[in-house]
């Protein structure tokens, strides 16, 4: 499913970006905000979401004034595979570890794009599983055979 819809770009865009700024802000909101010396736990739901909102409605600007900029259309193989990337990643966290289900984010994702480039792949993977390694076992305080499968 390709073709151009007849809405410019950026009014999608912020109008995203602003339904779900506004919907971060409702539900932080709800837990407490607190005040800037002692945050609530809602605290910063709210500014990260009223600050999304707030480029959303910028962007909505920006798209009801100039009518140049058009949606490109929807391509499903993109949308398929990083779909399936994250769902794939969640399935094997808990039996194939944290390395493999790197792999396969890391994997679909390159698979979305129009032209592969292994190397790039290989090395987004390190990056990926040495920092996502680090923060479990050191930040967290995760054991390192929660990275292997089991």
């Amino acid at each position: 499913m390709q073709g151009n819809f007849p809405f410019p770009t950026p009014l999608l865009r912020g109008g995203l970006f602003a339904a779900i700024g506004l919907g971060a802000v409702v539900l932080g909101a709800s837990y407490g905000i607190g005040a800037a010396t002692a945050m609530g736990p809602g605290y910063f739901p709210v500014l990260a979401g009223g600050l999304l909102a707030a480029m959303g409605l910028a962007d909505v600007v920006r798209g009801l004034r100039s009518r140049t900029e058009r949606f490109p259309g929807l391509r499903l193989w993109p949308l398929a595979c990083l779909a399936g990337g994250v769902v794939g990643f969640g399935l094997l966290i808990q039996r194939g570890g944290l390395l493999l289900s790197v792999a396969v984010l890391v994997g679909c994702a390159f698979l979305a794009a129009k032209r592969i480039r292994p190397l790039e792949a290989l090395l987004l993977f390190a990056v990926l599983a040495v920092l996502s390694g680090a923060l479990f076992v050191y930040g967290l305080g995760s054991t390192p055979r929660d990275l292997l499968p089991r």
